[in-house]
């Protein structure tokens, strides 16, 4: 399947969090399985205007945690993504080097094309 990254091994697919009527996956596992092994802990671009008493326990969601590659919550904006500093991108050269940050960032592209290509429309 043209949608898998380059860097999966064709091991273990996670379990579908969705199992009745039909097997479904998050959009979180699919984007988990493009990451390397990294753990982040960041404000989503939305934290600033959706903030809580609480942001470890948000409505909508703006607190991103990554653990060990996988995305626990959170939203993945331009913010989390982007080659700024801190941002995904950014954390895999440092961790891994060129080579897998242009498989992570082939791997994103691979997913917005097929999401686009069967969900897009125009105007």
């Amino acid at each position: 399947m043209w949608l898998l990254p380059a860097s999966w091994d064709g091991g273990n697919m996670p379990m579908p969090c969705i199992l009745k009527p039909r097997p479904l996956w998050s959009g979180k596992q699919l984007f988990s399985m493009l990451l390397p092994k990294i753990s982040l802990q960041k404000d989503a671009g939305i934290a600033s205007k959706n903030r809580g008493d609480d942001p470890w326990f948000s409505r909508s969601d703006c607190r991103v945690i990554i653990q060990e590659g996988e995305i626990m919550s959170g939203v993945i904006c331009k913010k989390t993504v982007g080659a700024s500093s801190g941002g995904l991108i950014h954390i895999t050269w440092l961790d891994y080097g060129p080579e897998r940050t242009k498989q992570f960032i082939g791997g994103i592209q691979r997913l917005v094309n097929f999401w686009l290509l069967h969900h897009g429309f125009t105007v």
